[in-house]
C-alpha cells in the first residue's frame, strides 16, 4: 500500500466545475471542503453516526439483527466505533480512500450509498486532528491513519499493514482537538441509537431501544415496512430507512405529500388521536445529507401501506366499547371526512339494493355509527339510516344548532331535519359537513343556519317546488277582544306597569321598526298557520300593524296584543308567581318581530330578538335591583 498526501491550495481560484471539449472537470479539493463541511452543517454530530452505519454494513446481509455487534467508546477528545463482522476487503479499502467511492450500489440492505458518510468526520466544526482506522483485510491486518493538516484540505493518508491479529473486524478510532467534539458526537447518538435493533453500546452501557415490546406498543412487519405503533400524547410518525432516523411527519402531511409529489390523486390516510408510529423502510432513495427522500413510487408505496396499517388500527379502535362518547364521536367524524369517496359508494350501494353490511370493513362501521340526531325523532341515527329515510330529489336540511331547527314552521318538503351532534369536535375542516353530505346524498344541501342570508336557496327551493312562495309571508289574523275574566284583565295590569316604565318603553322604542311614545295592552285571537304566536302590534284602531306608517304622530299610542289562546298566556295567567309579568316580558319580545314582516326564525329574526332580549334583560335587572335597594 502506498502513501497518498494531501493536497495544497494549488488552483485555489480555479472554479468548482470546469468544461473542456465537452466534458466537465471537478476540483478536487473544493469539492472534499464542501463536502465535508456542508453534509451535515446544522448537525455536525451526525458524522460520527456515519461510523455506526458502516460499522452495520460490515456484517453480511442475511445475519440476524440480534447478532450484530457494535460497540461506541467516548472519551475526553478521542471517539471509537468497533465492529466484529466481516472486515474490509482491497476493494473496500481503496473505496474508503476515494471521495465517493462505494461497493454497496442501491442495495436495500445496506445503510450506506453515495461513498462521503466517511467524510464528513473532516467537517472543520469537529476539529478533527485524526482518524486511526484498523481492519482484518483479506489475510492480514492493516491500519489506515488520516491526519488533518489544514482542515480546507483533504488529511494526509498513511496505511500500514500489522503484525498482530486484531481481536476485532474493524475499528474507527477519532481524535479531536477539542473536548467539546466528542460530546456533541456522543448526544447524537444516544439520540438515535434507540433506533437501531442491533446490539450496541454507549460507553459500555446499553441504550434504550425503542423496539422493545411493551404493554400498549405493536410490533409490525408487512413485507416492505416494519416498525412499531405505540400510544403517545401526540399523533405522528418517525420515518427510518435502513434504521437511520430521517424525519418526523404527521399523517396528513404524508397524505399531502404523496397527492403533491408523488402523483397520488386522494391518499386516504385515517385520523387516529395519541397514536404514534415509528416506521422503517428500507428501500427510500435518501438523499445525500440522509435527512430527507423524494416522494417517489417508493415513498409512495411506503404511505400506502401506513395507510392500509392504520386502517387496521382504526377497525380496533371502532371495535371497542369506549364509555366516552365525545371521543369516539370525534373519531367517527374525522374519518367519516377522511373516507367520504368510500361512504359515498356505500349509499349509492344503499339507493341501489346492493348494500351489504360487513364488520370487518373500516367504510360500513363509520357508515353504520349512529352518532345524528334527526329533529323529532327519538334516538341516534347512522348514515345509512338517513340513506333510507331521504327521499330521493328532496334536498337535506340540517342545522348545527336547535334554535334555526323550525325555520318556517317545517313548512317545506322534507324528510327529516338534521341537528348536528354536540360531540362535533372542534377544528374540523370548515368544509367537513359540506364534502361529507354532498359525497353520501348529493343533490342540495340546505343549512337551516344560514338560510336566512341565501336568497338564491329560497329561490331553488321555491323552483323546485320544495317551498310555496305564499307561506314565505305570515297568514295570520288577528282579532281584539276584551279580558274575559279577572285574571286576564290583572296580568295584563300587571305587564302595562312594566311597560310603562322608561327603562322598557325605551328598549322598545329603540329596536323595533314602529317609533312611538307609549304602548298599550290588549288581547286577541289568532287563526292562520301562526296562530300559536303570543304577541302582536296593534294601531289605535286595533288593526294588526306589519309594517311602520309612513307618519306617526309622536303622542300616538301603540297597542300590543296579547293571544288569549296562547298556552304560555294561560300558563301565566293562573300563575301565582309574583313577578310572572317580569318573565312574560321576554315571550312577548321574542313574538313581536314575527309581525314585522320578517321570515320567522330567519337570520334577522334572531338579530332583533337577540338585541331587544339583552337590552330588555339590563333593563329589567336594573328595575328590580332599584326597587330591592329602596
Amino acid at each position: 500500500m502506498n502513501r497518498r498526501d494531501g493536497h495544497g491550495e494549488e488552483g485555489a481560484d480555479k472554479p468548482l466545475f470546469e468544461r473542456s471539449g465537452g466534458m466537465y472537470t471537478v476540483d478536487a479539493v473544493k469539492g472534499y471542503r464542501k463536502l465535508a463541511s456542508r453534509m451535515f452543517a446544522n448537525d455536525v454530530g451526525r458524522a460520527f453516526e456515519e461510523l455506526v452505519s458502516n460499522a452495520v454494513d460490515a456484517y453480511p446481509p442475511d445475519l440476524d439483527r440480534e447478532k450484530v455487534r457494535v460497540e461506541l467508546a467516548f472519551g475526553e477528545k478521542c471517539a471509537s466505533v468497533t465492529d466484529w463482522g466481516e472486515g474490509m476487503s482491497l476493494e473496500r479499502v481503496r473505496c474508503l480512500l476515494t471521495l465517493g467511492g462505494t461497493d454497496k450500489g442501491f442495495s436495500g440492505d445496506r445503510i450506506g450509498r453515495f461513498g462521503v458518510g466517511f467524510f464528513s468526520l473532516f467537517d472543520p466544526d469537529l476539529q478533527t486532528a485524526k482518524v486511526r482506522v484498523t481492519t482484518r483485510c483479506e489475510d492480514r491486518q492493516a491500519e489506515i491513519t488520516f491526519t488533518v493538516g489544514d482542515p480546507a484540505v483533504p488529511p494526509a493518508i498513511e496505511a500500514r499493514a500489522l503484525d498482530e491479529p486484531l481481536p476485532y473486524a474493524t475499528r474507527i478510532e477519532v481524535t479531536f482537538r477539542s473536548a467539546r467534539s466528542p460530546d456533541v458526537c456522543k448526544r447524537w447518538i444516544e439520540g438515535k441509537a434507540g433506533f437501531y435493533p442491533y446490539d450496541i453500546t454507549i460507553n459500555n452501557r446499553k441504550p434504550l431501544s425503542i423496539w422493545k415490546r411493551g404493554k400498549h406498543t405493536r410490533l409490525f412487519d408487512t413485507g416492505y415496512i416494519k416498525g412499531r405503533i405505540y400510544s403517545a400524547v401526540k399523533t405522528e410518525v418517525r420515518i427510518l430507512c435502513r434504521y437511520n432516523y430521517l424525519r418526523t411527519l404527521i399523517p396528513d402531511q404524508i397524505a399531502d405529500e404523496c397527492e403533491s409529489e408523488g402523483g397520488i390523486d386522494f391518499l386516504e390516510m385515517p385520523k387516529l388521536p395519541e397514536l404514534c408510529v415509528d416506521l422503517n423502510c428500507n428501500h427510500l432513495n435518501v438523499i445525500l445529507s440522509r435527512n430527507s427522500f423524494p416522494w417517489d413510487a417508493a415513498a409512495c408505496r411506503m404511505a400506502k401501506e401506513l395507510s392500509s396499517l392504520l386502517r387496521g388500527c382504526l377497525l380496533r379502535r371502532l371495535s371497542e366499547e369506549n364509555p366516552r362518547l365525545q371521543v369516539r364521536h370525534s373519531l367517527v367524524y374525522a374519518n367519516q371526512y377522511v373516507f367520504r369517496r368510500r361512504l359515498g359508494r356505500l349509499a349509492r350501494d344503499i339507493r341501489g339494493g346492493r348494500y351489504v353490511s360487513d364488520a370487518a370493513s373500516v367504510e360500513c362501521r363509520l357508515f353504520e355509527e349512529r352518532l345524528f340526531t334527526l329533529e323529532g325523532k327519538r334516538g341516534l341515527f347512522s348514515l345509512m339510516d338517513m340513506c333510507k329515510l331521504k327521499t330521493s330529489g328532496l334536498p337535506l336540511f340540517y342545522c348545527a344548532e336547535m334554535h334555526s331547527v323550525n325555520w318556517l314552521n317545517r313548512r317545506y318538503r322534507h324528510d327529516f331535519v338534521l341537528v348536528l351532534s354536540k360531540y362535533r369536535p372542534q377544528g374540523m375542516p370548515s368544509d367537513y359537513v359540506a364534502k361529507v353530505f354532498q359525497a353520501v346524498f348529493g343533490g342540495f344541501q340546505v343549512d337551516l343556519d344560514l338560510i336566512g342570508r341565501n336568497p338564491e336557496w329560497i329561490r331553488k327551493l321555491v323552483e323546485d317546488g320544495i317551498i310555496k312562495a305564499e307561506d314565505l309571508a305570515s297568514d295570520l289574523r288577528l282579532n281584539s277582544r276584551p279580558p274575559s275574566d279577572p285574571e286576564e284583565q290583572r296580568l295584563l295590569e300587571e305587564l302595562s306597569a312594566w311597560l310603562r316604565r322608561e327603562s322598557v318603553a325605551r328598549v322598545l322604542r329603540s329596536n323595533f321598526q314602529f317609533r312611538v311614545q307609549d304602548v298599550d295592552l290588549g288581547l286577541f285571537e289568532a287563526k292562520g298557520r301562526d296562530a300559536n304566536v303570543l304577541a302582536a302590534f296593534f294601531d289605535h284602531e286595533d288593526k294588526l300593524l306589519v309594517r311602520p306608517p309612513k307618519e306617526i304622530d309622536a303622542e300616538a299610542r301603540l297597542k300590543i296584543g296579547l293571544n288569549a289562546g296562547n298556552p304560555l298566556f294561560q300558563s301565566l295567567k293562573w300563575s301565582r308567581e309574583s313577578n310572572r309579568a317580569y318573565y312574560m316580558l321576554g315571550l312577548i319580545v321574542h313574538e313581536l318581530t314575527m309581525t314585522q314582516r320578517l321570515v320567522p326564525h330567519s337570520c334577522k329574526f334572531y338579530y332583533v330578538k337577540h338585541n331587544v332580549e339583552t337590552e330588555l334583560m339590563v333593563a329589567l335587572q336594573a328595575e328590580l335591583m332599584g326597587e330591592a335597594a329602596s
